[in-house]
């Protein structure tokens, strides 16, 4: 139980440092990676969205306007990236990948090794950069949490 109420309260602080980072301002198009700025939009936010098979909600970043063609790398703070952070994480700290880094939302260097040991060791990107930068080929690879507590991890449908 004590672990349930610890990730309820570790979920709503995400939830909240999110709307502050949004109220201040920190998404303007400076705080994007170059890269980023050349190639999609940068990922802003996360929606539910059906794994695979259809059956299970995840919830993985996208942009605003619901895309996932989006980018995430360091400099970037926003709701998408303590997602991100979160599927990176063990599944006691809601994730399905057994990291370990706080939720805060700020893609910084801990997240970026973070992504690039799942790109290199997990998600068989053999061939692919292992970058440590957020995009497509990652995001097909990845599996995400069906709730904050990671009980289970999947594929996005990619519908």
């Amino acid at each position: 139980m004590a672990r349930v109420k610890k990730l309820s309260t570790m979920f709503i602080s995400i939830m909240v440092l999110s709307a502050i980072i949004l109220a201040a301002g920190a998404l303007s198009p400076d705080a994007t990676p170059a890269r980023a700025a050349q190639s999609s939009a940068s990922c802003t936010t996360s929606k539910a969205r059906y794994d695979r098979v259809g059956t299970h909600k995840i919830y993985v970043p996208m942009t605003s306007a619901s895309s996932r063609n989006c980018l995430l790398g360091q400099g970037n703070q926003s709701t998408a990236v303590a997602m991100l952070q979160l599927a990176l994480n063990g599944p006691t700290s809601g994730g399905c990948y057994g990291r370990s880094i706080a939720p805060d939302g700020v893609f910084g260097p801990l997240t970026k090794g973070a992504l690039k040991w799942v790109q290199e060791h997990k998600l068989n990107m053999t061939g692919r950069a292992v970058d440590g930068v957020y995009g497509v080929n990652t995001h097909n690879a990845m599996k995400f949490s069906d709730d904050p507590f990671g009980a289970h991890c999947y594929l996005d449908g990619l519908i």
